[in-house]
């Protein structure tokens, strides 16, 4: 038995679930923002009261964070009909990454869907491309994201996400796609990998990183909208919700208990269906947690302030 056969992919794991995969630089152009994307992000607006509703999410495992919990939000609302969610992740994955398996049309991504009639999440399909699933569908809005480790350093945001916003758009079947980002939330403090190092292990450095680095990705690339976990997750850390003092992660890294998971479908409802469709998350109570109706209450209120900002 070759004992190299079992460690080598062990350590890829690790790797990729701490966020502190190491990426050789890969020559891109490092030019502008093509006109055409730059024009197109300029004008492209939220749908209105869509009869049909199409959202698509290409990231990593803090994307399934995410949305896990939306569909139960989702089925709260009878106003909200026919809406498909869907997500392509590959975990860990930075945006050089991304960029790099949609030039090369890489099958590596696994790929889940909530479509109109279900009541949450299909089972995952693997071995997909980007490229498929943006052909599959006339997908409204189509949400990017940074790998966490690099969501404060902006060098690490460019040309790969100039490249990637051109491919996806030269790419998707609905010209009126509206391209969104998430602001992934910081490390907790209890966070010891490597990947927290550029930060001094301090999560308001990586905080005020990642809002810094969202603020010159915005200037860049003028995506008007932004999903703001960062400042969710970040508020309710510093809120009595924050009971265990665990920052609602396992690891340090990843949101995995049910009030952070809910909190942060409640954020992605906020940003996207409360504007589209003019509706309130105050009813929004779907989940068995271990909060109050009043925290509930305070949890919401927190969210809404957030995306006062």
């Amino acid at each position: 038995m070759n004992i190299k056969n079992y460690i080598l992919p062990y350590l890829a794991l690790c790797c990729i679930i701490l966020g502190c995969t190491h990426e050789e630089p890969e020559w891109i152009p490092n030019d502008p923002l093509a006109d055409f994307a730059l024009i197109h992000n300029q004008e492209t607006v939220l749908p209105a009261h869509p009869d049909s509703l199409r959202i698509l999410a290409i990231g990593n495992s803090f994307t399934n964070n995410s949305m896990e919990y939306l569909p139960l939000i989702l089925n709260n609302y009878n106003c909200i009909k026919n809406v498909t969610l869907g997500k392509i992740i590959y975990g860990g994955c930075s945006l050089q990454q991304h960029e790099h398996f949609f030039r090369k049309e890489e099958p590596v991504y696994c790929f889940q869907i909530k479509g109109p009639q279900d009541f949450g999440w299909n089972e995952e399909i693997s071995n997909k491309t980007i490229q498929e699933i943006l052909l599959s569908c006339e997908w409204d809005i189509i949400i990017l994201q940074q790998a966490s480790a690099h969501s404060g350093l902006y060098k690490k945001y460019q040309p790969y996400l100039n490249r990637l916003i051109e491919h996806i758009l030269s790419r998707a079947t609905n010209p009126n796609a509206v391209i969104i980002w998430h602001m992934t939330w910081p490390y907790s403090s209890l966070c010891r990998t490597n990947a927290f190092r550029p930060y001094g292990y301090n999560p308001e450095t990586m905080y005020d990183s990642i809002k810094n680095a969202v603020r010159n990705l915005q200037e860049e690339t003028r995506i008007k909208y932004v999903i703001p976990s960062a400042d969710c997750i970040s508020a309710l850390r510093n809120s009595h919700i924050n009971k265990d003092k665990t920052d609602f992660t396992s690891d340090g890294i990843h949101i995995d208990n049910q009030i952070g998971k809910y909190a942060l479908a409640c954020t992605w409802f906020q940003s996207l269906f409360c504007p589209i469709y003019e509706v309130t998350l105050d009813s929004t109570v779907v989940y068995s947690l271990p909060l109050s109706l009043e925290e509930i209450r305070t949890m919401h209120a927190i969210i809404k302030n957030c995306h006062q900002k």
